[in-house]
């Protein structure tokens, strides 16, 4: 099992919801699968399979799911949405999703068909080790298909570990 990448937290508490993260893996292997499940207020419970690619990218495929169940569901609570976006990303993106509004982080396939059912998948790209910069890729599938509609170029942030290691844990930027 990747020792790299687990989700985390594994329990997120919102204001209207809260998401539990599980996963179901055959013993000493990457055999398996890992869900989100969001229970709302109002009694609503939403099952999303992660697909992972088992690298730091998995960060980019669980903000993603996240944060389009909070753009897409009804009633909008943009409270909600900013702490999502304060776990996951740096106050430079922060800053440019106020700016541009919730969609401008979704390719303009997804943010003009809001009522859309899509799935998502990332995976690694490169890694620059001196600027402690992951770059990914976060790949928009309609539901249920393996053809990609669209793509959006994604930059992680690092930062030392307390083993020297380095943690890509926080969304610089995201581009089409």
């Amino acid at each position: 099992m990747n020792d790299n990448y687990m989700p985390d937290p594994s329990l997120l508490f919102l204001i209207r919801q809260f998401y539990l993260f599980v996963g179901s893996y055959l013993p000493e292997t990457d055999d398996g699968f890992t869900y989100i499940l969001a229970f709302s207020k109002d009694g609503n419970v939403n099952k999303y399979q992660m697909p992972q690619s088992l690298d730091e990218s998995d960060l980019v495929t669980e903000f993603y799911l996240l944060y389009s169940h909070e753009c897409f569901y009804e009633p909008f609570d943009a409270e909600s949405l900013q702490q999502i976006i304060k776990e996951y990303c740096t106050d430079e993106l922060l800053w440019k999703i106020k700016q541009q509004g919730k969609f401008a982080i979704f390719p303009p396939k997804i943010s003009d068909r809001h009522s859309l059912k899509f799935d998502v998948a990332s995976e690694m790209i490169d890694i620059d080790t001196t600027k402690m910069l992951l770059y990914s890729r976060i790949y928009f599938y309609k539901r249920h298909s393996y053809q990609p509609l669209d793509s959006m170029k994604v930059v992680l942030k690092g930062r030392r570990n307390e083993y020297k290691g380095v943690n890509y844990d926080k969304i610089l930027s995201i581009n089409h």
